[in-house]
């Protein structure tokens, strides 16, 4: 015999496992975040290293940008990504709220 809550109708245990489920999904999420920074990070100590390599032992020249640009493409690719997405976003917050205030300005200030 299973008993049943009052208010929903549903089996005691319901809240128990969607709780459960809930706190496994928050560790494969809380999990893929470290695994992501890790790449992240690691991927930016490989390339300040390559950097280093690249402008003090082998003398610095124009060819040695060029390699650190082939060998880590991808990498600026998503960094540019990454700075240009939430700044345009500011930028188009502050175009929007100065209209805004333009037309409240228009609207309340008639001469």
């Amino acid at each position: 015999m299973q008993v049943r809550h009052t208010q929903t109708g549903k089996n005691r245990w319901s809240s128990y496992t969607t709780r459960r489920e809930e706190q496994e999904q928050a560790e494969w999420r809380r999990a893929a975040w470290n695994m992501f920074w890790l790449l992240a990070i690691g991927k930016l100590v490989i390339m300040i290293a390559l950097a280093i390599v690249a402008f003090h032992l082998l003398h610095p020249s124009g060819r040695s940008w060029g390699v650190i640009a082939l060998l880590n493409w991808s990498w600026i690719l998503l960094a540019v990504i990454l700075v240009i997405g939430p700044l345009a976003y500011r930028w188009r917050l502050h175009r929007v709220r100065r209209k805004r205030l333009t037309l409240i300005h228009a609207e309340w200030n008639v001469e």
